[in-house]
C-alpha cells in the first residue's frame, strides 16, 4: 500500500515539473524591411555613378620646385572607363593652359587613371592618374623678346572624385607632380587642383 502511494506521488511530480525547453520567441523574426533599415543611410545625391564618361574643368596652382614661384592652371579633361561604369581603368585626354605674369603655357597629352571605390554605397572614387605629352611654353621678362620653348612633360597625381546625382561630380587633386623637360634641362612643379564636371 505504501509503495503504491509513493509511486503515485512520483508520477504527479513528473507530470507537473516545468519543461526545460524555452518558449519560442515570435517577436525576433526579421523582415526585409528591417534589413534595409539597418544599412547605412546615404543620400541619393551621393550614390555611385552609373555613367562611364566624364568631362571636367578645374582651377589650380603650380608651385615651382625647389625655388618657389607659382602659376595658375586651368585643366580640361575627358575620360572614358573601359568597363562602362564609373570605377576601374579609364583613358582620356588632358588640355592644361597655365598663366602667370609674362608666362603662357599649354600642356596637351593622353591621360590614364584608375578609380577605386572605397565604399559600395557611396559615389566616392579615388586613385592615381598619370599624364604625358607635349607642352608649349612662352616667357617674356622686362619687355624683352618673347621666348618660346617646346617641352615634354610627365604628370603624376592623386585624384579624388565625388559623384553628385549621377549626373555631375566634384574633384580634388591634393598632390600632383609635373616634370617638364627641354633640351637644356628639366624642372618640376607641385600642383594642387579642384574642379567639377558632368558624367554621361
Amino acid at each position: 500500500m505504501f509503495a503504491a502511494k509513493l509511486s503515485l506521488l512520483v508520477g504527479l511530480v513528473t507530470i507537473t515539473e516545468p519543461s526545460d525547453v524555452p518558449p519560442s520567441d515570435t517577436t525576433s523574426s526579421s523582415t526585409p524591411e528591417d534589413s534595409e533599415d539597418s544599412r547605412s543611410h546615404i543620400p541619393d545625391v551621393l550614390r555611385p555613378s552609373t555613367r562611364p564618361n566624364e568631362i571636367s574643368g578645374g582651377l589650380g596652382t603650380k608651385i615651382g620646385l625647389p625655388g618657389g614661384g607659382s602659376i595658375a592652371s586651368f585643366p580640361i579633361e575627358f575620360f572614358h572607363h573601359f568597363q562602362n561604369r564609373a570605377d576601374g581603368p579609364a583613358i582620356g585626354a588632358s588640355l592644361e593652359p597655365s598663366l602667370a605674369s609674362g608666362i603662357i603655357a599649354l600642356n596637351l597629352g593622353p591621360s590614364f587613371r584608375w578609380d577605386f571605390q572605397p565604399m559600395k554605397d557611396l559615389g566616392l572614387y579615388v586613385g592615381p592618374q598619370i599624364t604625358a605629352g607635349y607642352g608649349l611654353f612662352t616667357f617674356t621678362y622686362a619687355g624683352l623678346d618673347r621666348i618660346v620653348s617646346h617641352v615634354g612633360f610627365l604628370r603624376i597625381a592623386a585624384n579624388a572624385r565625388l559623384s553628385l546625382a549621377d549626373r555631375s561630380f566634384v574633384f580634388i587633386r591634393p598632390a600632383q607632380i609635373t616634370v617638364t623637360a627641354t633640351s637644356s634641362g628639366a624642372s618640376a612643379t607641385f600642383d594642387i587642383l579642384v574642379g567639377g564636371g558632368i558624367a554621361f
